[in-house]
């Protein structure tokens, strides 16, 4: 052990510079490169799922196939090669400037809306905004009537 490491100060110099190092300068691990894919596309990592297996395999996957990887990944941090691969070229083509987040490939599994009011939302919102202001009517109207009935009596 050299005489200069018994110096105070000098472990915490060095614990801080590879603190700091690590902290600033770490590569990139598998899940980040997953949840940086799926941001430069704005959609769901799930999504990256569907589509990566679609491109690795040339079909769609099974929805039990990709849940049970994808829980694996949320839960373990495991990702399978495709899903690895498609995401970094995502991410490749992204900083290439060639990537086209809005383009149909990316957005064939978005969620289609179920019904009316899922597909206008301003309905949804108009509806619960009514529904609301009757309730409060309903029940002022309510509380007036039998203030007043107490107050006749009083009246009389």
């Amino acid at each position: 052990m050299d005489r200069r490491d018994k110096l105070p100060g000098r472990n915490l110099k060095n614990f801080l510079h590879s603190f700091l190092k690590s902290f600033f300068f770490r590569e990139k691990s598998c899940e980040d490169v997953v949840v940086d894919a799926s941001g430069k596309l704005d959609i769901g990592e799930f999504e990256i799922f569907q589509l990566s297996y679609e491109a690795w395999f040339g079909e769609e996957g099974e929805i039990k196939f990709l849940e049970e990887n994808f829980l694996l990944y949320l839960n373990a941090g495991t990702i399978p090669q495709w899903v690895r691969h498609y995401s970094r070229n995502i991410i490749l083509e992204y900083k290439s400037g060639r990537l086209d987040k809005n383009s149909p490939r990316f957005h064939k599994f978005d969620r289609k809306p179920h019904s009316l009011l899922m597909e206008k939302p301003g309905l949804l919102n108009y509806i619960l905004v009514a529904g609301f202001l009757a309730v409060i009517v309903i029940f002022i109207v309510c509380f007036s009537m039998s203030y007043i009935g107490i107050a006749g009596k009083f009246l009389k």
